[in-house]
């Protein structure tokens, strides 16, 4: 009898270090696609950013950019599209154009939205204080961080909610059904 229970000691042992082990692979894991989907975010907004700049270089402003036209036009980055929809890497709707409901931009306007919605507070931070290339964040004219009823709006000149957006601020702000605009220039 004593045998077993020292056997079953042994046993508990062997099991609690090999659930660690795996806890501990798993966090690892959860880290490393942190950082990956991070960078993917960043190269989502600077493709989506970039394409709709090129497509609208020759046009005196944005007029008529909407999200239906950037279908149109074909000028999304191809992971985007899901059933002829605008998705993000998160699997939430994307839209484009001016302002929280992604108005058509109208004649003479030179800046644009993208406009990310539904957003759980980990998405939110990942897409708020994504790090995007030094030529890209020339065309950034602000972001803006919230929920449907409520934005804090970043920008560069701006003393206390500057860009680009600190984690500490964005983790604040973030929440259960975030919105995130990147307000971007021409």
């Amino acid at each position: 009898m004593q045998d077993l229970i020292t056997m079953l000691k042994k046993t508990n042992k062997s099991i609690w270090i090999t659930i660690l082990v795996l806890l501990l692979l798993v966090l690892f894991r959860l880290f490393s696609c942190s950082e990956e989907n991070n960078k993917e975010i960043s190269l989502e907004i600077e493709k989506l950013s970039t394409n709709i700049r090129r497509h609208y270089q020759n046009k005196p402003d944005f007029w008529g950019l909407n999200t239906q036209a950037v279908l149109d036009n074909k000028i999304y980055p191809n992971k985007m599209l899901r059933n002829n929809r605008l998705v993000g890497l998160f699997g939430a709707p994307v839209s484009v154009g001016r302002g929280l409901n992604a108005e058509t931009i109208m004649p003479g306007a030179k800046s644009f939205d993208i406009i990310y919605k539904g957003l759980n507070k980990k998405q939110c931070l990942a897409v708020a204080t994504s790090e995007l290339k030094q030529d890209v964040w020339l065309g950034v004219a602000g972001i803006s961080i919230g929920n449907t009823e409520k934005l804090q709006r970043f920008s560069w000149d701006s003393s206390t909610y500057s860009l680009p957006i600190k984690k500490a601020q964005a983790k604040r702000l973030c929440g259960k059904n975030s919105v995130v605009i990147w307000h971007f220039e021409q």
